[in-house]
């Protein structure tokens, strides 16, 4: 398997040829994934090459999400502390949709080994959520990883025109 920090080259390349717009922010010391506005997508500098890559592609298939969808644009651009049920499901479809395109993505960019570490980390990082929204804590991210998990389904990546900026950058909506 080639090195994640090749993989992220080819991914960053490709999804600039796609039209997005990718920022690496120097976010040396702080605790930051990453955001996305709906035109462009934000990676920090201090993830390891691995988290950099999946936050990239995750950032990446939300802002095809709200391309197409003006509830995805405005859910996605909240910071949710203990919703209700029905929002909580809500950003739940939210986010297993995300990690379908994300699937279709990589494969678009012609990543074709990476479906299980891939789906892992969505299904690590589905499960970190339902905490979070249920309970308000935060745990490792690493603490929800299961050896075996279920595939996504693939989902073609929707038809977009262009992306543009939906909301102002808010530093801290990605939780994980």
């Amino acid at each position: 398997m080639e090195p994640f920090e090749t993989t992220f080259e080819k991914a960053l390349k490709g999804l600039r040829e796609l039209g997005m717009e990718v920022v690496i922010v120097d976010a040396k010391g702080q605790d930051y994934f990453g955001d996305l506005d709906g035109a462009a997508v934000y990676v920090g500098d201090s993830l390891t090459w691995e988290m950099k890559l999946f936050s990239m592609v995750h950032l990446t298939a939300h802002n095809y999400q709200w391309a197409v969808s003006g509830r995805y644009a405005e859910i996605g651009s909240q910071l949710f502390y203990k919703p209700d049920q029905d929002l909580i499901q809500e950003l739940m479809d939210y986010e297993v949709d995300a990690a379908a395109i994300s699937l279709s993505l990589l494969h678009e960019l012609g990543i074709h080994h990476l479906d299980q570490w891939y789906t892992r980390l969505s299904r690590a990082d589905l499960a970190y959520l339902d905490v979070y929204y249920h309970t308000g804590e935060s745990r490792p991210l690493e603490t929800f990883h299961e050896a075996e998990v279920e595939p996504f389904a693939e989902k073609p990546l929707p038809a977009v025109s262009g992306f543009r900026r939906r909301v102002k950058i808010q530093k801290g909506v990605v939780i994980y």
